[in-house]
């Protein structure tokens, strides 16, 4: 009996193919006046609303991972 193993990566947990989600709306509950959003990995400012306290925003696609920054 021949026995196969499928290694896709040397690094555990990791993928060597990646599929992007988006676009991904973030909600968040900011008390201050704060209406920035910076997002590093893409490397762009995007537009926000307010909806009551709530700061709205959304991330067109995310790859792996993203970093946004809120001022």
């Amino acid at each position: 009996m021949t026995s196969f193993a499928l290694l896709l990566s040397l690094i555990p947990g990791r993928q060597y193919d990646l599929m992007p989600v988006g676009p991904v709306e973030v909600r968040l509950n900011v008390k201050s006046s704060a209406d920035k959003v910076d997002l590093r990995v893409a490397g762009v400012s995007i537009p926000t609303r307010r909806d009551g306290s709530a700061l709205v925003f959304t991330v067109d696609t995310i790859l792996d991972h993203e970093v946004v920054v809120i001022g």
